[in-house]
């Protein structure tokens, strides 16, 4: 008779007593790829977490104290425990008192696996998980160790890339969002601006020594010759993954104003050119770039039915070029970006479920588009004749949206026409005209009529829906052929409740100051969270980690790819602290390190701050100022020449005062202004903000090409230049008793090694204030105390980023040095 694999997981649990399932029943298998695997959190005695493997009809199953290992350098302990019936899979509940494993149960992960090899019987597992927080590679290991239970050890193994046999597909519609009503927050969903340009889809395949490259829009027409500088880039990214065989990326391509927000009225003098010598004219002036969201085939194996988040991991994994290909950010709270954006004059933004799958040519409600700019496409269905100084043209655009097969009148626009545009909807509106009217209903209009087969689309702003369907005040924007009219529909809005599950109530778990959390899908175990770190304030190591995951989104594009020198205070602004640039210990896999040759020709292991999760995690180990590098790490993993020429304005200490003194601040204000003027003499555009201490900082942001020794020797003649002319105020000498009551202009930061604080990095004083930008014209009316833990948030959520941006205006400083010297 066969054994009863379940025999002691039932005998050692009452039914009666237990929500447990009791396995008696077998539950139906949902459709899934591979096995199904989960980790719940279990409060029992101790807390542990449980991870469970479905096989041979059962779940293995394994009790792991601390979670699985975060790196590859970690190897934990995970005790055999019985095995559990299927339906224990996403069990949920609390074991009462007096029950085996008392406590209350959590599903914290669930997914799929896929053995890659070994066997289970033989002691030795490895497989690949992909589920909501987890994916990657892990292997299990029995050990010798004798006890009632058998000792296993977990480690995470090296991630590898995705391979398979999936044949790649030929161009495809892309998945599309669904319309949504109110921005909202939640940890199931992540955010990401939505981009006001055309949606692309490439493809890219190696084959021998080159790369062939499909590139296509919504409407499947082909992007290839329009984009030429995005194709190159393209190119750049497989010559910099050369692992990777194929690709299928999605994403968007937009054309950036002089403020770097994309505009969709720029891109008109790209779509519809297809004359390459035109092409190559006007890409100078308005450049492409192509935005990437996601990631649908790798290396032979499709990943449209992988979770949206591991697909995105995936992407950020890609070593990509600088320049015209970027990702497209990710945001964990929705409420906060679409408040930024509204400052900002952005589009809105896109939510997305992080377990959504990919599904080609859908409208989902797994994705939901919520605006701030009332724009919409629709269809060209007619025009009326003009008046006046156009009596001889068009007057204004008819304009509809299907339901079902019915096209449906939403409106008229005579706005938006320049005399090019005018030309041009002409142009393509003549060949077109019928005389049967398209519209469903014909509309009354305030002047003669003209029907047009329904061929083209047209994108309008304006300012609200009337209770009739109708648009009130559309503004023409431009005309699009990337949309078939057959897709410009009515589209229904979803309200967040609709598809946002009710969570159940959750207390956050505390173990004495330890709590672990989920952070961009990652674990993060946070530790000593109530220690004073500013004692004359209060703050706690907590507050400190809640400030940079508040400022996140603003102070990481200042931090991407940038080797930091880390400034640890273990105990607090009070205790000692060290300076760490040689990262040698165990970190999280979504970590970025890098190794750096430095000029003693010695090698470092730094850390490099490329997303949120890293920051809180730098925050934890008390990293409180943030040092980044003033240049950037290239493909190769070298650094880059320097992206900024700094000048460090650092007024004389005044006796008996600590801490920051806006009496100090106020005579180097005076010295940058000179120094800002000075520059703008010359061509020169400089960025100013405060140290966060005393003292004020310029940036003078320039196209890296030079060494370091040449940057120096540019701030040095800036600064000496400046110290002739003020003699009594300026002083260029880097010994502290020469300087006297003098503002020190300190141009050796200009150096492979140095770095000052980033822009909005906290600083270890006890005001616990933070190193914020200035308009120059404001510099005379703030004082570096404006500028604290507690503000700094709220001032960035109203007014956003002041050098959002920055290397968008980078100069070359030669030809001023050659003006001044």
């Amino acid at each position: 008779m066969k054994k009863n694999p379940l025999s002691v997981y039932q005998q050692k649990r009452n039914f009666n007593k237990t929500p447990e399932p009791s396995g008696v029943r077998i539950p139906p298998r949902p459709f899934s790829i591979g096995n199904r695997f989960s980790i719940q959190e279990h409060h029992a005695r101790r807390l542990h977490y449980d991870l469970r493997l479905e096989m041979d009809g059962v779940l293995k199953s394994w009790a792991i104290p601390k979670g699985l290992p975060a790196s590859e350098e970690e190897r934990r302990l995970a005790v055999r425990t019985e095995d559990h019936p299927l339906d224990y899979l996403d069990f949920e509940g609390v074991i009462p008192e007096g029950n085996y494993g008392a406590g209350e149960v959590f599903l914290w992960e669930i997914g799929t696996y896929q053995v890659v090899s070994g066997d289970l019987e033989k002691g030795k597992l490895t497989f690949v998980v992909s589920g909501r927080r987890h994916h990657g590679r892990y292997t299990l290991v029995r050990t010798d160790r004798k006890g009632e239970k058998e000792a296993w050890l977990i480690m995470k193994s090296g991630s590898s890339l995705p391979e398979g046999n999936d044949p790649i597909p030929s161009p495809f519609a892309p998945m599309r969002a669904a319309l949504g009503e109110k921005p909202f927050v939640d940890p199931d969903w992540v955010f990401e601006e939505k981009w006001d340009g055309v949606r692309a889809l490439v493809r890219l395949v190696r084959e021998g020594e080159s790369v062939r490259i499909d590139l296509w829009g919504r409407n499947l027409s082909r992007f290839d010759s329009q984009y030429p500088e995005v194709v190159e880039q393209l190119c750049q990214l497989m010559e910099a993954n050369r692992s990777i065989r194929s690709l299928i990326l999605d994403g968007e391509v937009v054309a950036l104003d002089e403020k770097g927000k994309p505009s969709f009225q720029l891109l008109q003098h790209r779509m519809h050119l297809t004359d390459s010598e035109e092409i190559g004219v006007v890409r100078k002036d308005v450049p492409a770039t192509y935005l990437l969201f996601d990631l649908l085939y790798m290396n032979g194996k499709s990943l449209m039915t992988a979770p949206l988040i591991y697909r995105r991991e995936l992407l950020a994994s890609l070593s990509l070029p600088h320049g015209t290909l970027r990702l497209s950010p990710l945001y964990e709270d929705g409420i906060a970006l679409f408040e930024r954006l509204r400052a900002e004059g952005g589009e809105g933004i896109v939510a997305k479920r992080k377990d959504s799958v990919y599904s080609p040519g859908r409208r989902s409600r797994e994705w939901i588009k919520l605006k701030l700019v009332q724009e919409l496409d629709c269809v060209v269905a007619g025009w009326t004749e003009g008046r006046g100084n156009r009596s001889h043209t068009i007057g204004a655009l008819l304009l509809g949206l299907y339901e079902g097969e019915a096209l449906h009148y939403i409106s008229h626009t005579g706005s938006g026409f320049d005399a090019e545009m005018l030309r041009q909807v002409e142009k393509e509106l003549r060949p077109l005209e019928i005389d049967q009217c398209p519209f469903s209903t014909r509309p009354k209009t305030n002047a003669r009529a003209h029907w047009v087969t329904p061929r083209l689309v047209a994108r309008v702003k304006f300012t609200h829906w009337t209770q009739d369907r109708h648009l009130r005040a559309p503004i023409l924007l431009g005309l699009r052929d990337d949309i078939a009219p057959k897709e410009c529909r009515f589209e229904p809005r979803v309200n967040p409740e609709e598809v946002v599950p009710q969570k159940k109530e959750k207390k956050e778990i505390w173990i004495g100051e330890r709590v672990a959390v989920q952070f961009e899908g990652n674990r993060l175990e946070l530790g000593h969270l109530n220690k004073q770190f500013w004692p004359k304030r209060g703050y706690t190591k907590a507050h400190l980690i809640d400030y940079y995951s508040k400022v996140a989104p603003f102070v990481l594009p200042h931090l991407q790819d940038r080797p930091l020198t880390l400034i640890r205070f273990p105990e607090g602004i009070e205790g000692e602290s060290f300076y760490q640039k040689d990262w040698k210990e165990a970190a999280p896999h979504w970590v970025h390190r890098v190794t750096i040759e430095t000029e003693e020709e010695t090698h470092r292991r730094m850390i490099v701050c490329n997303n949120a999760s890293t920051l809180v995690w730098l925050a934890n180990l008390g990293n409180i100022e943030l040092h980044p590098s003033y240049s950037r790490v290239d493909p190769e993993g070298s650094l880059a020449p320097p992206d900024f020429i700094v000048f460090d304005i650092d007024p004389p200490k005044r006796e008996g005062k600590e801490g920051v003194d806006w009496k100090r601040f106020e005579q180097g204000a005076e010295v940058a202004l000179w120094l800002n003027r000075q520059l703008g003499e010359l061509g020169i555009q400089s960025h100013v903000k405060t140290t966060g201490k005393s003292g004020l900082h310029v940036f003078v942001p320039i196209i890296p090409i030079y060494s370091y020794t040449q940057t120096r020797r540019f701030a040095r003649a800036m600064a000496e230049q400046l110290q002739a002319e003020h003699p009594k105020q300026i002083t260029t000498a880097w010994q502290k008793e020469q300087r006297g009551k003098k503002v020190l202009i300190d141009f050796n930061q200009n150096a492979a090694g140095k770095t000052l604080a980033s822009i909005y990095s906290l600083r270890a004083v006890p005001e616990a204030t933070v190193s914020f930008p200035i308009k120059w014209e404001a510099l005379r009316r703030v004082s570096p105390l404006d500028y604290t833990m507690e503000s700094v948030p709220d001032l960035l959520t109203k007014s956003g980023d002041l050098w959002e941006g920055i290397l968008k205006s980078a100069q070359d400083p030669m030809e001023a040095l050659k003006k001044l010297q």
